[in-house]
């Protein structure tokens, strides 16, 4: 009986250990197809034109100062005024009384 029970053992430690080794090897063949060859770029096309430069870099300027201009602190306080406002329309009622009910 002790030797019966210690082979189900040792087959459920193998079990687990060959499970175990499986996954790893499919996350590997996964990493292996998700890696990419690079692509050349041809330096020549991409960054030879300076007016294509210059325009990326005004947008990158503008990106900036419109980001600089945004004030947070006053943007979530109006964030939070419009949620309270939610929630406190979600709690009131309209009530019609006619008078004839009075």
């Amino acid at each position: 009986m002790r030797r019966c029970e210690s082979i189900v053992s040792l087959a459920a430690v193998l079990s687990q250990r060959s499970a175990c080794s499986q996954r790893a090897d499919r996350i590997i063949n996964e990493y292996r197809t998700r890696k990419s060859k690079k692509v050349a770029i041809n330096s020549n096309n991409t960054f030879a034109n300076i007016d294509i430069i210059h325009k990326a870099q005004e947008q990158a300027r503008e990106k900036e100062a419109a980001w600089q201009r945004r004030q947070p602190i006053e943007e979530a306080r109006r964030q939070s005024e419009i949620l309270q406002q939610r929630q406190q329309e979600e709690f009131m009622s309209v009530w019609d009384l006619k008078d004839g009910y009075i």
